[in-house]
């Protein structure tokens, strides 16, 4: 290694006036950095830049005052031009600028939640260090991220115990330590697998209502085999009071199972007419059963008063009746159809509708 201490007057030139040129700018960087801070330079706003603390930078950039001044005493060449001096400086002092920078962003305000006072006043505080266009995004964010491990059981049981310590010690830990950016962050995170998770369920439950739709179509086509061969609606006069309804079957049971009860759908329609005139459901227990293979006519008679005795359909109408479940000689469904209702067949349709991937 060389020294170049043997000029002084080219020490003072080359060395000591770029050096005292470096000061300025130094103090420079750092004011311009205050004011980056506060929000008075140029159209940058204070919420764009963390705060930082001046001890660490001027720290930092004594030890590369340090590193300068041993590039030019050990590894300056005398025979170069003063050139190379000014950009060993300048190159030095872009290093400082951009690390000036950088250490003014590495402590953004931060929710505190050991207290609810600090919590409150720190939530504002960090609200108020984001970009004007972020804030509605980061209150929509702490909405989620508060309530996101939160069930609503959980809530019935704090409001019935009158106790919510449980539900402010989650959100707190959910908020604590959290940036704006982080808090946002979160919440997108947080919504992403509440999204997947209601997929996942869904996808589930088209599976659970498919099976079940298909198990009913089946019985369905088992229940054709308990035939209705005659169907009447009429009222028979009555000498005192409402006439009374009317409900004449002829069946057959072909199926290989006794029957104890039937439940039936009845329509009173009118040809060309797209709405019936009339359409209920009703049943009829079968006193000792209906055996494989037997046939029976049954002439039910429902309530006067009910809404059977209010059905006022023209001569034309046509009395339609379908099987709708049969019971074995214990009182269980042998088939039917009720358990795939129109909810069902409704909440199957909306699931489809949302998640098509699943079909």
């Amino acid at each position: 290694m060389r020294m170049v201490l043997h000029d002084p007057e080219r020490i003072k030139k080359c060395l000591i006036a770029p050096l005292a040129g470096l000061g300025g700018v130094l103090r420079n960087a750092l004011k311009m950095v205050s004011q980056v801070r506060s929000g008075q330079a140029g159209n940058i706003a204070r919420a764009e830049v963390k705060p930082f603390k001046k001890s660490t930078i001027y720290g930092t950039l004594g030890c590369f005052q340090v590193s300068f001044l041993y590039d030019l005493l050990w590894g300056y060449d005398p025979s170069k031009s003063c050139v190379c001096l000014i950009g060993i400086v300048m190159k030095k002092i872009a290093i400082v600028l951009t690390l000036a920078f950088l250490l003014s962003g590495c402590d953004k305000p931060k929710i505190d939640t050991s207290s609810d006072e600090s919590m409150k006043s720190s939530i504002q505080k960090v609200r108020e260090s984001l970009p004007e266009n972020k804030r509605a995004t980061y209150d929509d964010a702490l909405k989620v991220v508060a309530f996101s491990h939160l069930s609503l059981g959980d809530l019935m049981k704090a409001g019935m115990n009158k106790d919510t310590s449980a539900i402010d010690e989650r959100m707190k830990l959910d908020l604590s330590g959290k940036t704006g950016e982080e808090v946002i962050s979160y919440a997108d995170t947080v919504r992403k697998e509440r999204a997947e998770k209601e997929k996942i369920q869904a996808r589930q439950e088209i599976g659970e209502l498919e099976a079940k739709q298909k198990a009913a179509e089946a019985s369905l086509k088992q229940l054709e085999a308990f035939k209705v061969i005659r169907s009447r609606f009429y009222f028979e006069k009555q000498k005192y009071g409402r006439d009374q309804p009317i409900i004449a079957l002829s069946v057959e049971n072909g199926t290989t199972k006794a029957v104890s009860r039937v439940s039936f759908k009845g329509v009173i329609s009118s040809p060309g007419r797209e709405v019936p005139w009339y359409t209920d459901s009703f049943s009829y227990k079968i006193s000792g059963g209906l055996e494989p293979g037997e046939k029976a006519q049954w002439n039910l008679a429902p309530n006067p008063y009910s809404d059977w005795g209010k059905v006022e359909a023209p001569a034309d109408a046509v009395f339609t009746v379908t099987v709708i479940r049969i019971d074995d000689a214990e009182g269980n469904p042998i088939f039917g159809d009720g358990d795939f209702t129109e909810q069902d067949a409704s909440r199957l349709a909306k699931l489809k509708a949302k998640y098509p991937e699943s079909n």
